[in-house]
């Protein structure tokens, strides 16, 4: 099974359904045996999704470093608590 992710609206579907188009390319996968079934997940808001990705920025190593100094104490009280958890005892 081959699925297509990520379509806003009826447009995009109108889109990827052209003569030379993904959907296209698809079918004819299909028509080799590669795949018996080609379907759409959901569609989603796609210029979000664009939008995200075109804004999106790695955090930085000294982000990086701030945010494990941040969640430190909390990780080490988890860990604590792991370590002190017996899956052994009977309830």
């Amino acid at each position: 099974m081959i699925q297509i992710h990520s379509l806003s609206d009826l447009g995009d579907l109108d889109r990827i359904g052209s003569a030379d188009s993904v959907l296209a390319a698809l079918r004819q996968l299909k028509e080799q045996g590669v795949a018996r079934f080609i379907g759409c997940e959901q569609l989603a808001t796609l210029e979000q999704n664009i939008q995200a990705a075109l804004n999106f920025t790695p955090i930085t190593e000294s982000g990086k470093q701030e945010l494990q100094e941040k969640v430190a104490p909390s990780r080490s009280a988890w860990q604590r608590l792991l370590e002190a958890h017996d899956d052994t005892a009977s309830v």
